[in-house]
């Protein structure tokens, strides 16, 4: 299927010409089957003591790491925080210049960036979306983008969430449910690390794999540098991820260094898994309506009227995946943790 705008779904390629020069990496395809989202929501609740936070995600994940296992693989290399340290993309340099007054750079940056992007998008995007007063901005995502509404992408009650004042507790959070692009990219990429405990997600999958997982791009002094850099070194001349290409000259293919910035989209067969289990999601939600909490918590008819209405395609585009890809399996999730600490694991 198809993949959001500027997004690739297959990265194999892409990993064989990795492989392909360095004799010591033996690189192994990895395909799910008929596997489904809902097969290790019970497990990554008692290794994680959470709710997965993407169990589109989990699936694959899940199957890495057991395939490494009957290998005899005891230690995963990930870089989960790479994107903002090592090969973070500088795009917030545009706002940063123009806020600072450096107008000539700020011009001359984003006619490279122009260039290379092959539109004036990116640069607008990156010079006066950051930069807007708060109400211009949401005026401007309700009419274009509606990204703002926590109730689109959650399964959350909406009752539930007024009663817990949830604008408070994500104002307390600094969590910013605008989604209003960063103007910072220090402050940016400091939130995003300091948003999720990798540890205990490594120490969850070692509990439930025996597989130690290591992200290399999150060692400290990696962090530190990187944070230290000024955002020339991340963006010059529309060269995104500059540090990066810099570094890996000559260690990894010409193609991928010359990259427009099209990244990866993981698990873009996440509808077809989800589709396979469309009636166990229905019994799921079935046994959460008897559940005084999750009846309490989660807009349990809205999933059920998304589960009604299963779509037959339009999967790549923001609604669907929003409804599904994220309200969906993640408010399954929740209410399958809500009836695990209820002891209704059955």
């Amino acid at each position: 299927g198809r993949g959001p705008f500027g997004r690739h779904g297959d990265e194999g390629p892409g990993a064989r010409a990795v492989a392909a020069m360095y004799p010591n990496i033996d690189h192994r395809f990895i395909r799910l089957g008929d596997r489904t989202p809902l097969e290790g929501l019970d497990r990554g609740v008692q290794t994680f003591d959470r709710p997965p936070t993407n169990p589109c995600n989990m699936i694959w994940a899940d199957e890495i790491c057991r395939q490494a296992r009957e290998s005899g693989i005891r230690v995963m290399l990930t870089g989960q925080m790479g994107n903002m340290t090592i090969s973070y993309n500088g795009r917030q340099y545009i706002s940063e210049l123009l806020r600072g007054g450096h107008f000539l750079t700020w011009a001359r940056e984003c006619w490279h960036l122009v260039r290379r992007k092959r539109g004036y998008r990116p640069a607008i995007s990156a010079s006066v979306f950051p930069l807007l007063p708060a109400p211009l901005w949401r005026l401007y995502d309700r009419s274009f983008r509606r990204l703002q509404d926590p109730f689109g992408y959650t399964a959350i009650s909406p009752a539930f969430a007024e009663d817990m004042n949830y604008r408070e507790l994500a104002a307390e959070s600094d969590w910013n449910l605008d989604y209003q692009p960063w103007a910072d990219g220090h402050a940016m990429r400091l939130a995003v690390i300091n948003r999720i405990d990798l540890a205990s997600h490594h120490l969850g999958m070692l509990a439930g794999f025996g597989v130690e997982h290591r992200d290399p791009t999150h060692d400290r002094r990696i962090v530190e540098f990187c944070l230290a850099l000024p955002g020339r070194f991340f963006l010059h001349r529309g060269i995104e991820a500059r540090l990066l290409k810099l570094a890996m000259r000559g260690r990894l293919p010409e193609g991928h260094l010359r990259s427009g910035g099209y990244k990866g989209y993981q698990a873009i067969d996440w509808h077809e898994a989800l589709t396979r289990s469309r009636s166990e999601i229905a019994e799921e939600i079935e046994r959460l309506e008897a559940s005084p909490m999750a009846r309490r918590c989660l807009d349990l008819p809205k999933l059920r009227r998304l589960v009604d209405d299963w779509p037959t395609g339009d999967w790549h585009s923001q609604k669907v995946t929003q409804s599904y890809r994220l309200a969906l399996s993640r408010g399954l999730a929740m209410g399958r943790f809500i009836r695990r600490m209820e002891g209704g694991n059955q």
